[in-house]
């Protein structure tokens, strides 16, 4: 393929250049990673799995979503499909948030201590790492067959891409050419977490999170709790589902705490507890966590603690939650009153 070039009304031809060494294009898309997608941002290069394969380039974007990159020289080998699957599968059930850190700290998590400061300086929140994956095969020629079944997984829930990448190049001036041959269709991904329609509801945790039925029906419990205790103190709360986890909160929408299953166990976070410094005051076993940088705990159904086991923490943050309200709307209307004494005035 030959691209042209208008300049003063002339063509300038430039013709195709293949890279000699596929390093080559690691080093680009490592650098442009916009050709991706946005928020996309590389935590590893050349990562070691435990069969001892490495993926080429490992990244997050802005959801947390981990970003596995594979790159061919040339034309595509069918085995490709396999090779990015089997990373995808290490990645989504051997790889948290601790271990990502871990990767990126290594080389590419230069301006911040940790992935958490990086989310809270440059996103403003700390999401869930890892709870999707994007895979994205990237060649100089996607084959045919590849092309045929990265289209089949995509339509069967993978959230995988294929993208051409080619580079043209005369009198020292180059220019690439990127094309997405494989996803610029939506896929079809089941409660996708970029899907805002979904109605969330306890059978969606069943169904498509796979929270098992003793772990739903403990959690089920625990929110009626909270909730006859919120009309009993009239605190007002509102349950709020979510496509990760149940929250209950205030009618401001601030979460008062967030119910969710991880590895088999009931987790309470409360996600407004951010001293590190003060934990709950409780008996129960609550840990510091950097993922989510705040409070939190987990717990088998049998060790589930009731409503009322925690009341005094439910009702510490609500109150300091409602103070907190109130404080940003008397901020808000002292602005106000001086902006009108302001434009009164002119």
């Amino acid at each position: 393929m030959v691209l042209h070039k208008i300049e003063d009304d002339e063509l300038i031809e430039y013709s195709e250049t293949p890279v000699s060494k596929e390093f080559e294009i690691h080093d680009f898309v490592e650098k442009h990673t916009k050709i991706l997608g946005k928020d996309i941002f590389i935590i590893g290069r050349e990562v070691r799995t435990v069969d001892g394969n490495f993926i080429d380039l490992l990244g997050l974007n802005n959801n947390g979503d981990t970003i596995i990159i594979e790159i061919k020289k040339d034309q595509t080998p069918r085995k490709v499909i396999a090779q990015i699957l089997e990373y995808a599968e290490w990645i989504s059930n051997s790889t948290g948030s601790d271990e990502l850190n871990k990767i990126a700290k290594i080389k590419h998590l230069t301006k911040y201590p940790s992935l958490w400061k990086k989310y809270e300086a440059e996103f403003g929140e700390i999401p869930d790492f890892n709870e999707h994956q994007q895979l994205f095969i990237v060649a100089e020629k996607i084959d045919p067959i590849t092309e045929k079944l990265a289209r089949y997984l995509r339509k069967n829930g993978i959230d995988i891409f294929c993208m051409e990448l080619n580079f043209y190049e005369k009198n020292n001036h180059r220019f690439c050419k990127s094309e997405m041959i494989v996803g610029k269709e939506k896929a079809v991904i089941p409660d996708s977490t970029y899907n805002t329609d979904v109605n969330y509801d306890w059978k969606h945790y069943s169904e498509r999170r796979g929270w098992s039925d003793e772990s739903i029906s403990k959690m089920k419990k625990f929110v009626d709790e909270v909730m006859e205790l919120s009309n009993q103190e009239k605190w007002n709360l509102d349950i709020k589902f979510n496509q990760r986890y149940c929250a209950i909160q205030t009618k401001s929408k601030y979460n008062i705490c967030a119910l969710k299953e991880r590895n088999g166990l009931i987790r309470i976070e409360f996600p407004s507890f951010r001293n590190k410094d003060e934990p709950p005051e409780s008996d129960l076993n609550w840990k510091w966590s950097e993922s989510q940088y705040c409070w939190q705990g987990n717990f088998s159904s049998n060790e589930m603690p009731s409503a009322k086991n925690i009341k005094h923490i439910l009702a510490k943050l609500y109150d300091g939650l409602t103070k907190e309200q109130l404080k940003k709307k008397h901020e808000k209307r002292a602005e106000k009153v001086v902006e009108t004494r302001k434009s009164n005035t002119k």
